[in-house]
């Protein structure tokens, strides 16, 4: 499969027009776009992957399998690449059509969800838009809970923030998502803690408060070069305080 993107013209061209083009968002395919351009608006780019398909689920519960494809295919896209909106709105609006429109309820489709999900929304920051957008948002929960050294289940963390939606925004459109060592500890920690206390739970006010702190460690030590168990004994004892103050 030759990975395609949407060329900056035809990118700006479809997001200026937006408000005109909404109804066209409500329709099950995308040969519109072909039509609208009087040709097809894609390029191909030098990515080539294996074939295959994603789930065209409305069901949160299928993201998992769906990260899990889309990434394993997809892992030679490199984070620099992985940046552009001109990819991911490449396949949004092309080969990944279908799923894109049917994972939220048309009812959603505002136009602000549409910049969103299909491109990357302007109000958003490049962190919200990389996990907004429909297609790269697979494929950045991929690879910010992708473990390379874990060879006998690479997606653990992937499954459990998948299973956890909370998390995709909570931690994930944080600061702590820029190094895997910071994001391990710290889903340990609190998949540690609610599983030791069934009544608490870590809300998005926790994670808020988790994050400053992480961010105050980060002024006294160098957290690249803090050990695993180090971390994980700090952000351990931080929810701790957080759920019994």
């Amino acid at each position: 499969m030759k990975i395609e993107m949407l060329p900056s013209d035809k990118l700006e061209t479809l997001k200026n027009n937006i408000s005109t083009l909404k109804p066209h968002f409500l329709k099950d395919n995308n040969k519109w776009i072909t039509s609208y351009f009087n040709e097809s608006p894609f390029m191909e780019t030098r990515f080539v992957c294996n074939d295959f398909t994603i789930i065209n689920s409305s069901k949160p519960e299928d993201d998992f399998e769906n990260v899990v494809k889309l990434y394993t295919a997809m892992k030679i896209i490199p984070d620099s690449i992985a940046t552009d909106e001109r990819l991911w709105a490449g396949l949004t609006l092309g080969v990944f059509w279908n799923y894109s429109i049917s994972r939220w309820s048309k009812e959603e489709w505002t136009t602000s969800a549409i910049l969103d999900r299909m491109f990357f929304g302007e109000k958003n920051s490049n962190r919200r838009s990389l996990t907004r957008n429909a297609i790269s948002r697979l494929w950045w929960i991929g690879r910010l809970t992708y473990d390379e050294n874990d060879k006998s289940d690479h997606f653990k963390y992937t499954k459990y923030v998948c299973s956890n939606q909370r998390f995709i925004v909570d931690i994930l459109e944080r600061n702590i998502s820029n190094n895997f060592e910071l994001v391990k500890p710290c889903i340990d920690a609190i998949w540690k803690y609610e599983a030791e206390n069934p009544s608490k739970k870590i809300d998005s006010n926790n994670m808020r408060e988790i994050q400053k702190y992480i961010n105050i460690l980060g002024g006294t030590y160098i957290l690249d070069c803090l050990d695993y168990q180090f971390l994980y004994d700090k952000i351990y004892a931080k929810i701790d305080e957080l759920l019994n103050n």
